[in-house]
């Protein structure tokens, strides 16, 4: 199965490399490789990210989401325990990126990022960034901030047009995501 749309090598692309270079810049990046990555591609993975695709079969029509999981895999920022704030920004996919709970929800979101930052011992903030299974506008990110008190999380609602806008802003913020201001 041909997983790259050939049409999407162009500018999208193009752009989601770059970002990715960049994304490489933040403190305590880890980048995976798919099994199209374009320095250096994994086609072992080629099975799990069709069975991916299989299980989320609405995933292919986000261009920039599919194209960064046939390149890239899944990324991470992680920061030691022992530093403050300390943030641990999950970009779920394959390989070392997979994530063993349930990523699509009853509500038909799909959760495809965390965020936990990590204030001190007594304040830390928890937000999800999601896609809409349900959408027929496929490809904007969704986020909403849980906590103890509200485990399912707070209001849910729109705070990018895209995976790579929503990328950019992991990017500026050094892996620091919060739900931005309304």
């Amino acid at each position: 199965m041909e997983l790259l749309n050939p049409e999407g090598i162009g500018g999208a692309s193009m752009k989601l490399d770059a970002l990715m270079r960049d994304f490489a810049s933040v403190p305590h990046a880890i980048i995976g490789s798919g099994p199209r990555n374009p320095i250096n591609p994994k086609p072992e993975f080629e099975p799990e990210l069709v069975a991916y695709f299989e299980k989320y079969p609405f995933l292919r029509e986000i261009d920039e989401y599919r194209q960064f999981l046939e390149q890239y895999g899944g990324a991470g920022v992680f920061y030691p325990e022992f530093v403050r704030p300390a943030v641990i920004l999950d970009m779920f996919g394959i390989g070392r990126f997979t994530e063993d709970n349930e990523l699509l929800g009853p509500d038909g979101f799909f959760c495809f990022s965390t965020c936990m930052i990590d204030y001190d011992s007594r304040r830390s903030v928890n937000t999800e960034f999601l896609f809409n299974s349900r959408n027929t506008r496929l490809g904007e990110v969704y986020g909403r901030e849980t906590d103890e008190i509200q485990p399912a999380g707070g209001q849910l609602r729109i705070v990018y047009p895209s995976f790579l806008e929503w990328l950019s802003a992991v990017i500026q913020s050094r892996g620091f995501m919060r739900m931005p201001e309304a």
